[in-house]
């Protein structure tokens, strides 16, 4: 059940991660999701 909540929170990091890449025309920046 813990894996299971850690891949939903690791693929809402995804998502917000590539949502931002797109706003800001950067892409690569992996440190990104530590800022959400």
């Amino acid at each position: 059940m813990l894996n299971e909540i850690k891949d939903g929170v690791l693929t809402g990091w995804k998502i917000q991660v590539k949502v931002i890449y797109k706003l800001t025309g950067y892409v690569g920046l992996e440190p990104t999701y530590c800022i959400l």
